[in-house]
């Protein structure tokens, strides 16, 4: 099976324009996200998609895994979409480009889950919540799985309600990676945006909402994300707490 890996990069960021540029500890986002990707040992190829000409000019600083896509997708999954027109392939990985630091093994643990999970339409991947402030944070996005690991829903509030003062159960923290089957990714692209994803702003509840089916991996393989300009450096910390050899700027 051929298995394309695509990082959406886009430029015009409500919350972060210019995003992918930012740099961690002297790195530009994009190319730490690009550098782990490679690594992933089950990617045939790996593409960043993005709209923005100095994206794709620090990308081609690596090497050519650039496309330019239109600057009037409303998620990354549809700029993924695009990519998917040009370039054929059986199983095509949407990775996010705001988590530096993404492990390269969960990738391929997540190709893999959903080759062996006939049932699934899409893989995706979370973490536990490490605290109640981190499952109560509206920049973290929360997936509810039933007991076979099936999403229920994904959300920016706080659920299930919790008559306790813990994390509630069956709840986990969701980091962003999916991996469609070409035809699931085919028909995301036929379907209108759900208005429920147009009220959450996550585009994976327009799948969702379609009835399809979403097999969520619980890994270990956690890495920290950049949702807002104060999150840069909590990352710049947590790489000095990690011991990691790239943080000479520090």
């Amino acid at each position: 099976m051929s298995i394309l890996g695509v990082i959406p990069a886009r430029y015009g960021s409500t919350r972060f324009p210019g995003k992918p540029l930012i740099p961690i500890a002297g790195v530009p986002m994009i190319t730490r996200v690009l550098r782990q990707a490679l690594k992933a040992t089950l990617l045939d190829q790996v593409i960043v998609a993005t709209d923005h000409e100095e994206i794709a000019r620090e990308v081609q600083k690596t090497g050519d895994y650039v496309m330019m896509t239109s600057s009037n997708h409303a998620s990354g999954s549809d700029r993924l979409l695009e990519v998917a027109k040009n370039i054929e392939a059986d199983i095509y990985v949407n990775i996010q480009g705001d988590e530096p630091f993404l492990d390269p093994e969960m990738i391929d643990e997540a190709i893999t889950y959903l080759q062996n999970h006939r049932e699934w339409d899409v893989t995706t991947t979370a973490v536990l919540f490490l605290s109640k402030e981190e499952w109560e944070n509206p920049n973290r996005v929360k997936v509810l799985c039933n007991d076979a690991m099936q999403a229920l829903y994904f959300t920016r509030i706080p659920i299930p309600r919790t008559q306790s003062h813990g994390i509630p159960p069956n709840v986990y923290r969701h980091l962003g990676l999916y991996v469609y089957r070409q035809e699931t990714l085919r028909a995301f692209g036929q379907l209108p945006i759900h208005p429920v994803e147009k009220e959450e702003s996550l585009e994976q509840l327009r799948l969702l909402m379609a009835g399809y089916h979403f097999g969520v991996l619980l890994t270990e393989h956690d890495s920290p994300s950049v949702d807002v300009y104060e999150d840069v450096k909590q990352i710049e910390q947590w790489m000095i707490e990690n011991k990691c050899k790239d943080i000479e700027g520090l």
